[in-house]
């Protein structure tokens, strides 16, 4: 009585999502808790798809031997969740490149729970799961692969180059001469050559 009321609450149209687990799986969701999300992975070869987000709105501990039954015509996968869905934009390759999986990882039919950690670049779950449910622009999966391809080229460094130029060199003595006889005043512009006073300590700055 209390799994059809809180059914009914939840899907007050009749109309819900459900998914049965085997009681050798029992541990994979001993903690599954209600408001959670999953995704279901559709296909994993090629790009894959990810085509729905799931959020967890029923879910009870104990095998619902005769509720397995009723859906599945048999008492196999007595574990069973309730959930509501949402269509989203999502590839199994874009997936496995947020989280950091391996592009060879296949989950072959069960249910893995995604460390927070492998999301904290997306700006945590909720973040994440906003991400996917409101469509924000991410790079394109051509992006990501090009990406990849230029992380594994080589770049050298180092070339050895040349380069010359030409300048005048002062003859010293004629610059002492002129000095001498013109003191420390430029006699084209009439500047005081003020860093030649200070390096002889002829002024001080105060």
């Amino acid at each position: 009585m209390y799994i059809y009321e809180t059914l009914l609450t939840e899907f007050p149209n009749g109309f819900c999502n459900a998914w049965g687990v085997p009681q050798g799986a029992k541990p994979v969701i001993k903690n599954l808790e209600i408001n959670d999300v999953m995704l279901l992975i559709k296909t994993t070869g090629g790009d894959g798809e990810v085509p729905a987000l799931c959020h967890i709105r029923g879910f009870w501990r104990e095998p619902l031997l005769e509720l397995s039954n009723f859906l599945w015509g048999n008492t196999h996968f007595p574990y069973v969740f309730f959930f509501k869905t949402e269509d989203i934009d999502l590839t199994w390759y874009q997936l496995k490149t947020d989280i950091g999986y391996k592009q060879n990882f296949r989950p072959s039919g069960n249910v893995y729970r995604i460390k927070e950690e492998r999301l904290t670049d997306f700006g945590g779950v909720n973040a994440y799961v906003d991400m996917l449910r409101h469509g924000i622009e991410r790079p394109s999966l051509e992006d990501i692969k090009e990406e990849e391809n230029e992380q594994t080229n080589e770049y050298k460094e180092g070339e050895r180059k040349t380069r010359e130029y030409s300048y005048f060199k002062r003859n010293p003595k004629l610059a002492i001469s002129a000095k001498k006889n013109y003191g420390y005043i430029c006699q084209a512009c009439g500047l005081l050559w003020l860093n030649e006073l200070v390096h002889r300590n002829r002024i001080k700055y105060s």
